[in-house]
């Protein structure tokens, strides 16, 4: 993730490694390419495992594995680029397989996966060695589907022999099938095999954030405002005491309040511009109880305080930014301006317009509430050129206007943040 910057290729705030580990993890849930690479093209090594009949499996065990199965194959000599794709993918394959018993002719006791909690059972003794060839249906009773269990007490100790009796015999079962553990129908998924590898990848689990990451991407919000606080949660903000470690030559001091250092600590909770913000937002006992290190940022927090928070971090960051590149401020008391209600009777129209230079547009947003404040309609546009600031407010409004014309919607107020156009 990085930062643009006017001709440059900008700051890679973090790496696309962290960056691709899962939201529930504090990242943003990016694809690992290799890792979901490998997941499909594990589901064709799981047809050489589930179709032995198939024309393609036939041919590459008569070229790669003749006298073995697909899990005891090596890489041969000059493999063909399919089946050095197709081998490296064994190990995840063996990983997460596992044999559902039928009558277990074909489910070999040492080679296999069968066992309930999914270990794989080496022979340790001589007396293993001489049954190198056993199979899970010598350790069945002949005329009933059950376990042999005098048989299985003489060949393994205790241990092992506890874990094959808490091995599953469905009776609904009639052959031996092969089942992917990850899924409840037992059939291979890209999904859950993508996953696996991510989960066994030890470079990648190093990068993992526990916390309750999941109580900011599950909010009603824009995605622009989760992502801000996501980035604020994970220091992840252009601030200057970030910048001046990656380089960039700027003061460190706060750009609200000369002063202290401005670091997303700061800048949030500390700066008298954010404070004051907080406590006209109703917010600022919850923020002082998160900011003390025994407390979460958000874990005692409910869903709307959340959201709360973040709609006011991101403003509070907006303003840090027209004041740093425009030299421009409002006051905090603009900033958590509540919504009222319009008169029982009739509805509220809030517009708004912005702007982008690199676009050359300017965009509009419009949303109409009744008088409990309920949705009724919202619209989004955009027109170009981009013109100035009153002139760009002057006529969203008047498209607006004309919009609510055409829904033929009466008694209508319209409520926008332009002074200069409302007293016009």
């Amino acid at each position: 993730m990085r930062h643009n910057a006017t001709n440059s290729k900008g700051i890679h705030w973090m790496s696309w490694e962290r960056l691709s580990t899962p939201k529930s993890f504090g990242s943003m849930g990016f694809k690992n390419l290799k890792a979901l690479n490998m997941a499909m093209i594990g589901k064709q090594a799981w047809k050489l495992v589930t179709s032995p009949n198939s024309l393609i499996t036939k041919l590459l065990k008569a070229k790669y594995y003749p006298r073995s199965d697909y899990f005891g194959a090596s890489v041969s000599h000059n493999p063909s680029y399919v089946w050095r794709g197709l081998w490296r993918v064994k190990d995840m394959v063996r990983r997460s397989f596992q044999w559902s018993i039928g009558t277990g002719e074909s489910i070999s006791v040492w080679h296999q996966l069968w066992l309930g909690n999914h270990e794989q059972l080496t022979p340790v003794t001589e007396l293993h060695s001489m049954w190198s060839e056993l199979r899970v249906a010598n350790l069945l009773q002949v005329n009933a589907k059950q376990w042999n269990k005098s048989f299985i007490n003489y060949v393994f100790d205790t241990g092992t022999a506890e874990q094959i009796y808490k091995t599953p015999l469905l009776p609904s079962v009639q052959q031996d099938i092969a089942t992917w553990r990850f899924e409840k129908d037992g059939n291979y998924s890209i999904r859950s095999a993508y996953c696996d590898i991510l989960n066994n990848n030890t470079a990648l689990n190093q990068h993992r954030v526990n916390g309750s990451w999941n109580s900011i991407w599950n909010l009603k919000l824009p995605p622009k405002v989760k992502n801000f606080m996501w980035r604020a949660c994970r220091n992840c903000l252009p601030t200057r005491v970030k910048l001046q470690s990656r380089g960039v030559q700027c003061p460190m001091d706060c750009a609200v309040y000369a002063g202290p250092y401005e670091d997303s600590s700061h800048l949030f909770f500390d700066c008298g511009k954010s404070i004051s913000c907080w406590q006209r937002s109703d917010l600022w006992n919850g923020i002082l109880q998160s900011i003390h290190p025994s407390a979460s940022f958000v874990e005692n927090e409910s869903t709307q305080d959340i959201c709360d928070r973040a709609g006011s971090l991101l403003t509070s960051w907006k303003n840090a930014q027209i004041v740093r590149h425009v030299q421009a401020n409002s006051a905090a008391t603009s900033v958590c301006v509540q919504w009222n209600k319009p008169s029982p009777g009739r509805y509220k129209c809030n517009v708004d317009a912005s702007f982008s230079n690199s676009l050359n547009k300017v965009g509009i947003g419009v949303c109409i509430r009744d008088e409990e404040g309920r949705f009724v309609f919202a619209k989004t546009e955009w027109f170009s050129p981009i013109v100035d600031v009153d002139l760009g407010e002057a006529m969203g409004l008047l498209i607006t206007m004309q919009w609510v014309k055409d829904l033929q919607l009466l008694n209508m107020d319209f409520e926008m943040d332009s002074k200069t156009v409302v007293d016009s």
